[in-house]
């Protein structure tokens, strides 16, 4: 640093001011140092803040993809785990896919149910007519008896198309492409109509069936 020495308006010399920069240097390069270093934690911890935020947000994301698959492979009984105090869109599709599965999840188990019954209201009527086809294959039987069997065949084989078409029905219901109709039925006489069903099967099995209904 330099000044110039004047006096009675003329110059009289230079004064001149020198000192080492070594330390401010040092300190500089301190300052420098250190904040790269502050920059370089910053980074690093934003890094690891990142990575564990996007895990914990991908996640709901990640169980529906695999339940989903799974689901894929009929396997209904599928849960995305979701915190009770969460919100957005992502904790809100993950509760509507757990209705989802739940409901195919019943809707699965109804349907199972559904063709278990199915085969069984199937099965009696193929019963009895085998039983009564095999009763008139046993041997001669009064042309009365065989009249009254052929009756009953006619009769449960009338009794299965009736099913099949009840079947197809309750299809066309599920579809919604028919429209449900309601009507009085008499339960006694449905009643007689299964124990007269039911009867040929129950004497090969030396079974009686009685019935008692009030009027």
């Amino acid at each position: 640093c330099t000044s110039a020495i004047i006096y009675n308006a003329q110059p009289m010399g230079v004064l001149l001011l020198s000192a080492p920069i070594g330390d401010v240097v040092a300190t500089l390069n301190q300052i420098r140092t250190r904040v790269l270093m502050f920059s370089a934690a910053v980074a690093a911890a934003a890094f690891v803040v990142s990575f564990w935020m996007a895990g914990y947000l991908t996640r709901p994301i990640v169980e529906l993809t695999r339940s989903i698959y799974q689901m894929s492979r009929g396997k209904f009984d599928q849960q995305v785990q979701v915190s009770p105090h969460g919100s957005g869109e992502i904790v809100q599709l993950a509760n509507t896919f757990n209705v989802m599965a739940k409901r195919l999840q019943m809707l699965d188990a109804t349907r199972g149910e559904f063709v278990s019954n199915a085969s069984h209201e199937l099965k009696t009527p193929l019963s009895a007519i085998k039983v009564l086809v095999e009763s008139m294959l046993s041997g001669p039987i009064d042309p009365a008896m065989q009249q009254e069997f052929l009756h009953d065949i006619n009769n449960e084989i009338d009794r299965m198309s009736t099913m099949i078409t009840d079947l197809l029905t309750l299809v066309a219901i599920d579809n919604r492409s028919r429209e449900l109709k309601l009507e009085t039925v008499d339960l006694g006489e449905v009643i007689r109509k299964v124990a007269h069903n039911i009867e040929p099967i129950a004497k090969g099995k030396n079974m009686n069936v009685e019935i008692e209904i009030e009027d």
